[in-house]
């Protein structure tokens, strides 16, 4: 299964995370699984596509080439790399290309991602899979703001359309899950 990864690219972020996405990352490769992701070699982006070729895992980058300008951010080692123009088709080859979403902690652009792949779901664009990997408490936040809008009339039934989970574990079997 192809499964697209969104987290963050910082290289601020607390080692738990780090590691919590590198285990993660390697667990699914050693499953069979291939990642789709940014093509980022710093932050969870990094440490996800570290986690995956560990264990010889399979990559899908998909990378702007404005970001070939930039020194030491793309991860090098990736089994396939697609380039595109912008952000916007950088999404769109992402979501096409992937069976499943797995949102890791991350910032904006990671928000950007998850929100995109959610609405294409409830407008049924697509029907697959999004899991929201909330390690350490960190996607609370979002799952008290979902759930409020709902409560509020603003989003329609939310449940069906993503799952935030708390292990790794129930990251792994909810993506394997019918698939």
């Amino acid at each position: 299964m192809k499964i697209c990864l969104y987290g963050s690219a910082s290289t601020k972020i607390a080692q738990q995370y780090i590691d919590a996405v590198y285990n993660l990352a390697n667990q699914l490769a050693k499953r069979g699984h291939t990642l789709v992701f940014g093509g980022g070699s710093q932050g969870l982006m990094g440490a996800a596509a570290r986690g995956v070729k560990a264990t010889g895992g399979k990559l899908i980058g998909v990378v702007p080439n404005f970001f070939k300008l930039q020194q030491g951010v793309l991860f090098e080692d990736c089994d396939t790399v697609h380039y595109c123009e912008t952000m916007y088709e950088r999404k769109q080859i992402m979501e096409e290309t992937a069976d499943c979403f797995l949102a890791v902690p991350g910032g904006i652009g990671t928000y950007d991602e998850f929100f995109g792949v959610k609405a294409n779901r409830q407008l049924g664009r697509h029907n697959k899979k999004i899991a929201v990997y909330n390690i350490n408490g960190f996607y609370d936040g979002l799952a008290q703001l979902v759930k409020h809008g709902f409560n509020e009339g603003f989003i329609g039934e939310y449940k069906d359309y993503f799952q935030v989970l708390n292990s790794q574990e129930e990251v792994i079997k909810y993506l394997e899950e019918n698939n």
